[in-house]
């Protein structure tokens, strides 16, 4: 079953959203409540896209044995835009340095 995203585009998307809830955790301790809600759907989106690289790599997830190749096509499309969003929100951050300050973990 080839999609045209694999795998291993599963593990860089999980990847880029880990750094960015790193980033967003190192300096949102004193930051408005939004900044900390984003860095909790960070981390619970991170979760998520694990388990759900989990079912993908799993011949025996339901994902997997549903005998509808459509289930995990969504399931790439949708992360193929979780991957532009992440990109969209790295390049903000990097554009105004905004997760840069207090030392941020890379």
């Amino acid at each position: 079953m080839s999609f045209g995203f694999g795998i291993g585009d599963f593990v860089a998307v999980s990847e880029l959203c880990w750094k960015l809830y790193r980033n967003v955790y190192s300096v949102s301790r004193d930051a408005p409540e939004e900044l900390r809600n984003i860095c909790d759907e960070l981390g619970g989106l991170s979760n998520t896209i694990h388990l759900l690289n989990d079912d993908m790599n799993d011949p025996q997830s339901v994902l997997r044995q549903s005998g509808q190749e459509n289930r995990a096509q969504l399931a790439i499309s949708i992360m193929k835009d979780t991957n532009n969003t992440l990109l969209r929100l790295e390049k903000i951050s990097n554009k105004y340095d905004i997760l840069q300050a207090q030392g941020s973990v890379a």
